[in-house]
């Protein structure tokens, strides 16, 4: 009897292991670091892990923050990439990370793991997938600015 118990809490404790590593992400959190500074607006990325599939590994992603220090409107246009060593992912105007947006004043926004502004959010890297490119670097490509 005592031996089904042991034998009971090793499985148990290994199910936990088992469950408890599946949430637990080996990718690094970042604070904000400034990419680019120009006329008046400061463009910072960071990197985190957002729980976007309940029982799965947490996606690793890159977030985007950009701060209108002026006092007048800007209207920014741009493409938010991710430098790989494959390639570069979202660098030209035709692709889904081109970027097109009026900041008012003093405004800050940020991308965020609610999506909330999506075009602000890119996706590094899918632990729950084998394979995938290797990540370098987050690139802002045909950058322009424009007062309103």
């Amino acid at each position: 009897m005592k031996i089904y118990k042991t034998i009971a809490a090793i499985v148990f404790l290994q199910a936990a292991a088992f469950t408890f590593g599946q949430q637990v992400s080996s990718f690094p959190e970042t604070d904000w670091q400034i990419t680019e500074n120009k006329d008046g607006v400061i463009f910072s990325t960071r990197r985190g892990n957002c729980d976007v599939f309940p029982g799965k590994k947490p996606l690793y992603y890159s977030f985007l923050k950009i701060e209108n220090t002026g006092s007048e409107p800007k209207q920014l246009v741009f493409n938010f990439g991710l430098a790989f060593e494959e390639a570069c992912s979202g660098c030209d105007d035709y692709s889904e990370s081109h970027v097109e947006i009026t900041l008012g004043p003093n405004e800050t926004v940020e991308g965020n793991c609610m999506f909330s502004n999506h075009l602000l959010t890119r996706l590094i890297v899918n632990p729950n997938l084998a394979g995938g490119w290797k990540f370098k670097s987050e690139i802002l490509t045909n950058l322009k600015i424009n007062n309103q």
